[in-house]
């Protein structure tokens, strides 16, 4: 391939940042904020979107049995 059909820059797509609280032992007691970067350089394709989808779709699901036998109350009786 001639070198000017490969491209030279690289694009990020979607970069995730995390921030946890995490204390270092040898410097100092008090919890420090610390930042993970994650960088995705291509979009998620049609199989990774289908899973994803059904994933969060069980979550919701579970969720929503989760709150039903939370709020459910054996006791009270209806007119």
């Amino acid at each position: 391939m001639p070198k000017s059909c490969i491209p030279t820059h690289t694009h990020t797509f979607m970069t995730l940042r995390l921030y946890f609280w995490r204390t270092n032992s040898s410097s100092s007691i008090f919890p420090q904020l610390t930042t993970l970067n994650f960088e995705l350089d291509a979009m998620i394709d049609d199989v990774g979107l289908g899973t994803v989808a059904n994933l969060l779709g069980m979550f919701i699901f579970f969720l929503v049995i989760a709150y039903h036998y939370v709020t459910a109350d054996p006791k009270y009786e209806g007119n």
